[in-house]
């Protein structure tokens, strides 16, 4: 096949079919077309595995801290590796916890000491009738 330029005394001759050149082009397209699909569901395969370890542990983080608001008297338990990045959450929930029933037993010992100091109060002015003082 040959193409003229215009203008000028110059032919362009194609020595290679069309067809022979397009097949091999097509050919590595398909290939890289392949590889990048192969790839792709690969990075998808790591994402959705390190996602599901990461959902899994906010999960049991939300099920200790629901645990926990239905019973605080048991204590926050829940099972997670020191080298996990959501330990440290764990870890302030924990001490959060242990600050938080301290202080509800320090209230609770606060309000039996008025509750007592009150009793003693009314018991105080039941030891008879006040005497009358008399001047002469």
């Amino acid at each position: 096949m040959d193409y003229e330029i215009s203008g000028t005394q110059w032919k362009i001759v194609n020595l290679i079919r069309r067809s022979i050149y397009r097949q091999e082009i097509f050919g590595m397209l398909s290939v890289v077309i392949f590889l990048i699909i192969v790839i792709t569901c690969f990075f998808c395969v790591i994402v959705i595995y390190y996602t599901n370890g990461y959902i899994r542990n906010i999960q049991k983080i939300a099920e200790g801290i629901q645990n926990y608001g239905k019973t605080p008297e048991a204590g926050i338990n829940i099972a997670m590796d020191e080298k996990d990045e959501l330990y440290q959450i764990v870890r302030q929930f924990r001490s959060m916890t242990v600050r938080i029933t301290s202080l509800i037993e320090e209230l609770q010992q606060k309000n039996r000491d008025i509750q007592e100091a009150s009793r003693r109060q009314r018991h105080a002015g039941d030891f008879g009738q006040p005497f009358a003082v008399q001047c002469f």
